[in-house]
């Protein structure tokens, strides 16, 4: 079966004679797009939800039920609840969703529900630099300390998982060489 978006339609795209046609919505193509991504062997993810991703990944079971990875993850993006919520996909689908609000949005960073690929690596990044910020304010209380000091350790992970804490602290300023 040929999945197309609605974008996708031109002339030299149109199925062959015999081929099924699915036309996704524009949400369904990009939920389609992002479960084909952490499939990829090659992408980078973090959160909690990470971790089963990556399981299935290095599991090599051979794809027995489906023709290709696309129509695998075509599957699995149906049954699936994906929801942004700008610094990770949530997959919370009982809406017990903490980090969705831009007030602690570093709750992600630890959340079983949350997966975070390259596509959030520039929030994660913007993050970290203004957790960096706060720690060097010096009328900071004891509470905001140790709030400042968990979301950097949250996005230092992050970033580190994602292969960019060290060009994010180079970038920074902060990262010195043990060389």
């Amino acid at each position: 079966m040929s999945e197309l978006s609605l974008d996708d339609l031109d002339g030299d795209s149109l199925p062959q004679s015999g081929d099924r046609l699915q036309i996704l919505s524009p949400e369904e193509y990009e939920k389609l797009e992002i479960v084909t991504h952490w499939l990829d062997d090659e992408t980078l993810l973090s959160g909690g939800g990470a971790e089963p991703i990556r399981a299935f990944r290095a599991s090599h079971e051979p794809l027995r039920t489906y023709e290709s990875r696309r129509e695998m993850a075509s599957h699995i993006s149906d049954l699936v609840h994906i929801r942004a919520t700008g610094s990770a996909w949530c997959t919370a689908d009982d809406g017990g969703c903490a980090g969705r609000s831009v007030v602690e949005n570093t709750r992600c960073g630890d959340c079983q529900n949350a997966v975070i690929d390259s596509r959030n690596l520039q929030r994660w990044a913007g993050i970290y630099a203004q957790q960096l910020e706060l720690r060097d304010i010096e009328d900071l209380g004891p509470a905001a300390k140790l709030r400042v000091d968990r979301d950097i350790a949250r996005c230092e992970q992050v970033l580190q998982d994602l292969g960019a804490l060290e060009a994010v602290q180079t970038t920074a300023g902060i990262f010195e060489s043990s060389t």
